[in-house]
């Protein structure tokens, strides 16, 4: 029997080529980073929280004032149980005070005028009179207050009141008609004839005479 022949030997026969050889590449796994250990920073203490009640509810106590001015705790204690039975808010009831404010503050001019007709028609300060007295009356002003004072009397309607205004004259008509106190130098006596001729007490001695 013929030897075979060996695959690859023939001529003819398409030579097969062997497979090829994939390198394996190793991939290294990326290093990780530890993270750093994290420092808790020191807890800050929190104050308490004040909690206040809402400007629309009914407070136990109202804190009102009249413009800048604070209302008088008195008057506040008066009213406050008022106020919450009437179920009166704390907005409500600054906007009330508020608006008898602005209402004290507009009825100043009206007061002023009132007073000052009053004094007008008065018999004895007005009148024909009602120059002179308001004469005295600025000279006792001018001497016994001080211009911060008299606007706080126009300021609260009070620069005509009629008791103050009386009060005024009356010492002002004292201011004009107080006596002289200081008479100044009097008049020397004079001396009768006969103490000048025979001597008297007008001579000054000044030693012993024989």
């Amino acid at each position: 029997m013929a030897d075979q022949p060996t695959p690859g030997e023939k001529p003819t026969e398409p030579v097969v080529a062997a497979p090829a050889v994939t390198p394996t590449v190793e991939v290294s796994a990326p290093a990780v980073e530890t993270p750093a250990p994290v420092v808790a920073a020191p807890a800050v203490e929190t104050p308490p929280a004040v909690v206040t009640p809402p400007v629309d509810s009914v407070p136990d106590k109202y804190d009102l004032k009249l413009g800048d001015v604070p209302v008088h705790p008195s008057l506040l204690e008066k009213i406050t149980p008022i106020f919450k039975e009437a179920g009166v808010t704390t907005k409500n009831a600054q906007a009330l005070a508020s608006a008898f404010a602005e209402h004290q503050k507009a009825i100043i001019p009206q007061i002023l005028e009132r007073d000052l007709n009053t004094l007008k028609a008065d018999p004895q300060l007005g009148g024909l009179n009602l120059a002179r007295t308001q004469a005295r009356i600025n000279d006792a002003l001018a001497a016994f207050s001080t211009p911060q004072e008299r606007a706080e009397l126009t300021a609260k309607g009070l620069a005509n009141n009629p008791t103050l205004v009386r009060f005024f004259h009356r010492v002002g008509a004292s201011m004009q008609d107080a006596p002289q106190t200081d008479a100044g130098p009097q008049v020397r006596a004079a001396i009768p004839r006969e103490k000048k001729l025979y001597g008297g007490g007008d001579l000054v001695t000044s030693g012993k005479t024989n």
